[in-house]
């Protein structure tokens, strides 16, 4: 787990997460010399812009409800409400992921 592991000289990977499901296009993308493996699409921004709203919900993890419910359950989040998704009409309502006893799945500690 990202939480318990450390890198190099015991440094902690700090890294926020937006996660959404969907349908998106995967391919690459460039030339012979500059290749890249990239993904498009709706579901893709709506998770990008989920991982810039972890900072002001002080959270790391923050999943869609579409996310949640193609889950199925199994693990803890905490409803954080609707937000209104930049480029979207429709708000989205997030969940943040926390450990068992309700603590975000990433502490900032």
């Amino acid at each position: 787990m990202v939480a318990e592991r450390r890198f190099d000289e015991g440094l902690l990977l700090r890294t926020r997460c937006g996660v959404n499901t969907g349908w998106l296009v995967a391919g690459a993308v460039g030339t012979r010399e500059r290749l890249l493996f990239t993904v498009y699409g709706d579901e893709v921004n709506i998770a990008a812009r989920l991982e810039q709203l972890n900072k002001s919900f002080g959270t790391w993890v923050l999943a869609s409800e579409q996310t949640i419910s193609a889950a199925g359950g199994g693990f803890n989040c905490r409803q954080m409400g609707e937000v209104q998704v930049r480029g979207r009409s429709k708000p989205v309502t997030v969940f943040a992921l926390e450990e068992g006893d309700g603590a975000p799945l990433l502490p900032a500690s």
